[in-house]
């Protein structure tokens, strides 16, 4: 009996080593995206080798597939970028992109159908995915120009051979999902249906920035991770270093940014958008015309080709002075400027961009359209035919010692969520204050007649 006892001891103990393992190795995940490419109806992809099932394509082998496609496929290249896609929103929400055979637009699905054996893979890096414009620039030779599902109309005076044009498709939350999905099968199919009516072959390509969801690793690798290794994190992402301007005496300027769009009006309200961040924080990017001193700091990002200008900059003019309120020093981002072939738009911005000295500015949206941080800068100024738009924005133009300080904030504290908890509890706490102060009021009768008594006689006159 002892020793039936200890065997199913062994075998329980075995049993939830190996669902600790389990558990443990289905949090080693890691991410990817899918990619799906195809061709006008009357054009055709090369014959390529599908990729080993399971395997994540890396950068090379990304560039090598395009390279192969883009040899022989037009040069007109739509790149549909989706904030957040993975397989199951194919599989789960397919219906969303094949179910309205009959609506204003061809779906996705049929598309597909249409063409020339269309191109997928399965999983490929999210760190490629959002290269994915910097890889098809350089096989292309033409920089992305990014339109906004709201200016599609404008997209035909676009097309030239080549050409990448990059939309941005949004992603929902929760139930609303299905319903953003149907709302983005509608934006590539009218998307593609004025490209065909412009008679211009294209090719085309749908893919998310990152994953909807995180999947397990399958591979085999995961389960030689024993020990100590089972509790590490899969290793993030490398994060892109800020743009670093040196006087003098060493680093004076840092500037960083998730994204820097630019729009330009070419046409009444037709926009030509494009996003810095990719050419800007690389090492060939030019800061000649920066410069550092004391009490100012000037950072002149150049660019070449961008927009269909010769030449383009952006510069953000910065100021540091003496407030006798606050008894300190602040840094104010006076203007940003954009020149390009020698004209100037400028946006002021003095009186909402601003930090204390010591500190970095930072804000998750600096924009000069919603809840503008910068303004116009006169009537006459071309900063009206001008939209900018920086997301996940820091700037620090002095004190600099090596990395960013600590950041200021533009989000005040007070907002209007925590005003309205405030209110409430101190209603709460008046209405709970007044009964109180009734209980502690309530006093019983100090006078009572006693029944035990003799009773009270009225005499009757006669």
């Amino acid at each position: 009996m002892e020793e039936v006892s200890t065997s199913k001891k062994s075998f329980l103990n075995m049993t939830v080593f190996r669902l600790l393992i389990a558990l443990l190795l289905t949090n080693f995940c890691y991410c990817q995206v899918p990619l799906v490419m195809w061709t006008d109806e009357g054009n055709a992809l090369p014959s390529l080798d599908p990729p080993t099932a399971g395997q994540m394509m890396s950068v090379t082998q990304v560039k090598s597939y395009l390279s192969s496609a883009l040899s022989t496929a037009p040069h007109t290249v739509l790149l549909f970028q989706q904030d957040k896609l993975s397989i199951d929103d194919f599989t789960v929400y397919g219906g969303v992109f094949g179910n309205k055979e009959d609506g204003a637009f061809p779906s996705l699905q049929a598309h597909l159908r249409k063409a020339s054996a269309p191109l997928v893979l399965p999983s490929i890096d999210m760190g490629v995915a959002s290269e994915l414009a910097a890889l098809l620039q350089e096989v292309l030779g033409t920089p992305p120009l990014h339109t906004d599902p709201s200016s599609l109309d404008g997209l035909a005076s676009q097309l030239t051979d080549p050409a990448l044009l990059v939309i941005r498709l949004p992603y929902g939350k929760g139930i609303l999902i299905k319903d953003v999905l149907h709302q983005n099968d509608v934006i590539i199919g009218k998307a593609l249906q004025i490209v065909q009516e412009a008679n211009v072959p294209y090719t085309a390509i749908y893919t998310g920035l990152q994953p909807s969801r995180v999947i397990a690793d399958p591979s085999p690798m995961g389960a030689q991770l024993v020990g100590r290794s089972l509790l590490q994190s899969p290793t993030p992402s490398p994060v892109k270093p800020p743009v670093v301007f040196n006087g003098t005496q060493g680093p004076c300027i840092l500037l960083w940014a998730d994204a820097l769009n630019v729009s330009f009006e070419r046409q009444p309200n037709q926009w030509d958008s494009v996003d810095l961040a990719p050419f800007t924080f690389s090492p060939t990017v030019s800061l000649a015309g920066s410069s550092c001193s004391e009490n100012s700091s000037l950072l002149v990002l150049n660019y070449n080709s961008v927009l269909n200008f010769t030449s383009l900059s952006l510069t953000f003019s910065m100021t540091k002075r003496f407030s006798s309120v606050s008894a300190r020093n602040w840094s104010l981002v006076e203007q940003v400027r954009v020149a390009y072939d020698g004209q100037v738009a400028t946006f002021n911005g003095s009186r909402e961009i601003y930090s204390p000295a010591e500190y970095s500015y930072h804000c998750q949206m600096v924009s000069s359209t919603t809840d503008p941080l910068l303004v116009a800068f006169n009537v006459t100024d071309n900063a009206r035919s001008w939209r900018i738009l920086f997301t996940d924005f820091q700037i620090q133009g002095f004190n600099v010692t090596g990395d960013f300080s600590y950041a200021s904030d533009c989000a005040s504290f007070f907002t209007g969520g925590i005003w309205m908890g405030l209110i409430t509890t101190l209603l709460m706490l008046l209405i709970l204050t007044y009964g109180v102060h009734m209980l502690t009021q309530l006093r019983t009768m100090d006078r009572f007649e006693d029944p035990k008594g003799p009773g009270i006689s009225v005499p009757l006159s006669e």
